[in-house]
């Protein structure tokens, strides 16, 4: 009721990138007071294991809203079951130029544009470093993306740089392929690039102590697509699909010219209606034998 009445008009009546900054900074900054704070009580019905992780709720906060580590306390306080930071990319890069977050209210649907702007693996990993000094409560995973000064050919080398950085302070990592916002990163989706790309991350896991990996792809590839990536997955890696899409077409409101030049009609593109076409992404790897695992988010 609070939320309704008062904190969402609050933050709606400013620009939508400035709002999650004021949000972000404010979570943050309660860090000491969050992390005294014991949530909101846990349902055993709820609980889940997966990859050998115990997720004591299947709803976790996913990669692009706490991008570096910035209000970690928070988020087991406010009762999520995990938390994934990033996407985090080897070089700091600040993203796309402004406006890049745009509202549709009247369709509860968000354009983001960011365009993974990230301090840098190391600006986080010492971050993490502080934070892992304490136990955290619920399961942890770092996203790492590519950055945008390297090209596809480089990219085994630059997430592996950040795999390296990050692995110590993770519980599972996700290798984010998806995002419409860098160009030419969605081409690691297909098998080509991908087979040799998560080879040498699956390699630099083994060397630094395996843990889960996961793979971020997203919804809105063809069936085709889809099992390219699945059978390049297959035997060490696990799927995320979140509920995102880049294709705008169809809208109930001209959006493409939203933003900067260069941008239109780019991003992603976060709506309920999504939801569908998630849960045909999610069912390309049932054939498998549930192999790989599947972590969706909402």
């Amino acid at each position: 009721m609070i939320y309704r009445t008062v904190i969402r008009p609050l933050l709606f009546g400013i620009d939508p990138e400035v709002s999650h900054e004021v949000a972000l900074t404010l979570l943050g900054g309660g860090g000491a007071v969050w992390s005294r704070l014991p949530g909101p009580g846990r349902d055993s019905l709820l609980e889940t294991t997966v990859c050998g992780i115990r997720f004591p709720s299947p709803v976790g906060l996913a990669g692009g809203f706490d991008k570096s580590a910035r209000a970690l306390w928070a988020w087991p306080a406010l009762g999520f079951g995990f938390v994934e930071v990033g996407t985090v990319t080897a070089r700091p890069q600040p993203g796309n130029p402004r406006p890049r977050v745009f509202r549709l209210p009247e369709d509860e649907a968000l354009i983001n544009r960011l365009g993974f702007n990230s301090p840098g693996a190391e600006a986080v990993a010492e971050r993490l470093a502080g934070m892992r000094q304490r136990r955290y409560p619920i399961p942890l995973a770092v996203n790492i993306g590519r950055s945008r000064a390297v090209d596809n050919e480089a990219a085994p080398e630059d997430y592996a740089s950040s795999l390296d950085r990050l692995h110590a302070f993770a519980d599972f990592l996700v290798i984010n392929l998806s995002s419409p916002n860098t160009p030419g990163l969605r081409h690691l989706q297909m098998r080509a690039a991908a087979v040799p790309l998560l080879d040498r991350l699956a390699a630099r896991n083994r060397a630094l102590g395996e843990k889960p990996l996961f793979v971020k792809v997203a919804p809105d590839l063809t069936e085709e697509e889809l099992e390219e990536i699945v059978s390049a997955l297959e035997g060490h890696l696990g799927q995320s699909v979140e509920q995102h899409g880049k294709d705008q077409l169809g809208r109930a409101r001209d959006v493409a010219g939203c933003g900067a030049p260069g941008l239109r009609g780019a991003g992603d593109l976060f709506f309920e209606q999504l939801d569908e076409r998630c849960q045909r992404a999610r069912q390309t790897g049932r054939p498998l034998d549930a192999q790989p695992p599947v972590l969706a988010h909402e």
